[in-house]
């Protein structure tokens, strides 16, 4: 006898109420989802629905990565792996019951070793799927990391999809003993997990088994309909099956370290105050979080014990959305609850102030989120209600903010002028020769910082040495609107971009190089929203460029155990990871070591989002722990390409009295290429 299986076996016309109970049970998904829709449009619009072909590609390399090979999840090898073999089996299980849908109506194809492949894969699946969810079950109510937070939709979760696969098995085991065990058993191990509890029931007679069996068949079936419409009474996490797929596809495709700018001539409302300021995307982003909690594991300010903590942001934000929610009538049309209430402030109710304010806006939330939530924007967003609207922030802050507006720069009793770095060095400014290849970006921190005015001068010597012609604004520089943007003053942003983009027109500037990440992003990245179209380099692109070209020759050997730290705004903002490693290694005798935390986990020097002038009175100081990260791999050089990072490791490396030294990359580089250097 061939091997194969009849469908609805020993079940009969009940088998019609599968299709009865599932058109119900999706039909209440489609009015759900439908009502959350709803929910989600109430916030502003957000252009990321037009034309969506461009967004296809882009899905189909995040489905095969990300989907499919989970990455982001896998980074956490055990629950990874627990998620990934879950991940599969239900794809395996929705395989299956498709094939055997067109196997009944529409053609045979399930039979002989087809039938036999398809039963063992997926049995093989479903028992992995049964020890995954038991690892997970492990992790969180054993183990219990800090990052997970258990409630009882967990639970139900976890025992809703272990007694789907159970019952599953159960229901076959059951039809085994009564048929294939007994007429076919050399068949009967291929449906293993099947095979394995048959032989419990075995023997205990025809009659016994086809009981057992239709008594395991409809609570198979009541607890599959039972999860869909729980799922869509409760709108839990396991919707995250289809929400996570389509945050992903409407996920921003421009590049990270750029924000979105506020049209001060059209907008009703300046930054985020209440839940509806925010877009339907970001409302959309409150649905896909599943709570598991990466972010704030890879959260520098949490990690330090400050109040922030990326996770709880976006759920306490999904809850003053659900504000609105209901499934069923007796709401108002835009899908509020009737008779309530004005909308509140979100900063000061619903998001603590300290918490808001924690923020470096680093992304190492948005990295690990394998959803692609966008928390950094929403932070700034809720920034710009706090500064644009006058609603208080700290005091720190408003002095930035106010030196900014006075001065054209962050910093707080400045003692010297922009240009007063070039002395004893032939520079030119562009205001006395407009006639340059390059523009020297120095930032405000590499002209006015007595360490990092060492840096700018050293990368100034080794651009003359390669005889590349380049200037500098000089004091017509102001700052580049960085620190504003991220500290949520919109407005002062703007000025300083269209102040500057006007200066550089005027000169008629094409190529800029600047040893500042923070303005390298900005230049590159947010400059063209208002006309300002650079070709931007990192001082690190073009150092490795003019020594593959020959211009620059590391030659000295420089025998130290190096490790460098990645800028957040160079590395996972912009991708530059391993051009500034290429430079190092090119340095001879070098030995580049890594810290635990590299490359796109990189861990914050805590100088960003404004807080390279802000204090942090809560828990632990963010560089001094990123300096601990260098001691413990026994570096003696932690090498930098980030003016803000050299800053906030020179105040680590005087706190603890180490003798690690804090380099940046062309310093190196110099000392290298200079064979009389000490």
């Amino acid at each position: 006898m061939e091997a194969g299986r009849e469908i609805f076996w020993n079940i009969g016309v009940w088998g019609n109420l599968v299709y009865v109970l599932s058109a119900v049970a999706l039909a209440l998904l489609i009015w759900a989802f439908y009502r959350r829709v709803k929910l989600w449009r109430s916030g502003k619009p957000d252009n990321r629905a037009v034309n969506p072909g461009r967004r296809i590609t882009p899905f189909i390399q995040k489905v095969l990565g990300e989907i499919l090979a989970q990455k982001k999840i896998l980074r956490e090898r055990f629950p990874g792996i627990m998620h990934l073999i879950l991940f599969w089996a239900f794809l395996s299980f929705f395989a299956i019951t498709t094939a055997d849908f067109i196997h009944h109506y529409f053609f045979s194809f399930l039979k002989g070793s087809v039938y036999l492949w398809f039963s063992l894969i997926v049995d093989l699946f479903g028992l992995l799927a049964l020890f995954a969810i038991l690892g997970m079950a492990y992790v969180r109510y054993v183990q219990k990391p800090e990052r997970l937070d258990n409630r009882p939709g967990d639970a139900i979760a976890l025992i809703l999809l272990f007694l789907m696969i159970l019952t599953g098995f159960l229901t076959e085991g059951s039809r085994l003993a009564a048929t294939e065990m007994i007429h076919t058993p050399q068949y009967a191990p291929w449906s293993i997990g099947g095979w394995f509890f048959g032989k419990i029931f075995f023997g205990w007679g025809p009659s016994v088994h086809q009981s057992l069996h239709k008594i395991w068949w409809f609570l198979h079936l009541a607890v599959v309909i039972g999860a869909g419409i729980y799922v869509a009474l409760s709108f839990s996490k396991l919707v995250h099956i289809v929400v996570a797929p389509l945050n992903i596809f409407f996920r921003s495709l421009r590049p990270r370290g750029e924000l979105l700018p506020i049209d001060f001539e059209t907008a009703e409302e300046f930054g985020v105050g209440g839940i509806k300021g925010f877009t339907w995307k970001h409302l959309m982003d409150l649905d896909a979080c599943t709570r598991c909690g990466r972010c704030q594991d890879n959260c520098p300010a949490h990690l330090s014990g400050k109040v922030l903590s990326p996770k709880n942001i976006i759920q306490d934000l999904k809850g003053e959305m659900e504000k609105g929610w209901a499934l069923f009538p007796g709401e108002t049309e835009n899908g509020s609850q009737e008779g309530e209430g004005p909308e509140s402030l979100l900063v000061g109710e619903t998001i603590s102030k300290e918490a808001l304010w924690d923020c470096t806006t680093c992304s190492a939330c948005m990295e690990a989120c394998p959803v692609y939530v966008e928390h950094v924007d929403k932070m700034v967003d809720m920034r710009r209600g706090e500064v644009l609207n006058e609603r208080g922030i700290p005091q720190d802050a408003q002095e930035t903010l106010r030196n900014m507006e006075i001065r054209g720069n962050p910093w707080r009793g400045a003692e010297y002028l922009r240009d007063e770095w070039t002395k004893g060095l032939t520079i030119k400014t562009l205001s006395e020769d407009g006639d340059a290849d390059w523009l020297l970006w120095v930032g405000c921190t590499g002209a006015l910082v007595d360490r990092n005015i060492q840096v700018t001068r050293t990368f100034a010597e080794q651009l003359m040495a390669a005889e590349v012609d380049f200037g500098i604004l000089g004091i017509e520089e102001v700052c580049c609107g960085d620190p504003a943007r991220r500290m949520g003053h919109e407005l002062q942003f703007q000025m300083m971009a269209q102040q500057n983009i006007e200066v550089m027109k005027g000169y008629g500037v094409k190529k800029i190089v600047t040893p500042c990440p923070h303005c390298y992003n900005t230049l590159k990245n947010e400059y063209p929203q208002f006309g300002g179209e650079f070709e931007v380099w990192h001082h690190s692109e073009l150092l490795l460029h003019l020594i593959g070209e020959g211009r620059l020759n590391p030659q000295k050997p420089l025998n130290k155990r190096i490790t460098y730290h990645d800028p957040c705004y160079l590395g996972r903002y912009n991708g530059l990871l391993e051009v500034p490693r290429k430079l190092l290694e090119s340095i001879p005798g070098l030995q580049l070591v890594e810290m635990e935390k590299c490359r796109e986990s990189s861990f914050c020097c805590g100088g960003g989002g404004g807080h390279a002038w802000m204090e942090e009175p809560v828990g632990r100081r963010i560089n001094q722990m990123r300096l601990e990260q260098g001691i413990d791999i026994n570096a003696a050089v932690i090498g930098l390409a980030c003016p803000f990072c050299m800053q906030m490791m020179e105040d680590a490396i005087t706190s603890f009295e180490c003798p690690m030294e804090a380099l940046d990359v062309s310093e190196l580089i110099a000392e290298s290429c200079n064979p009389e250097s000490k």
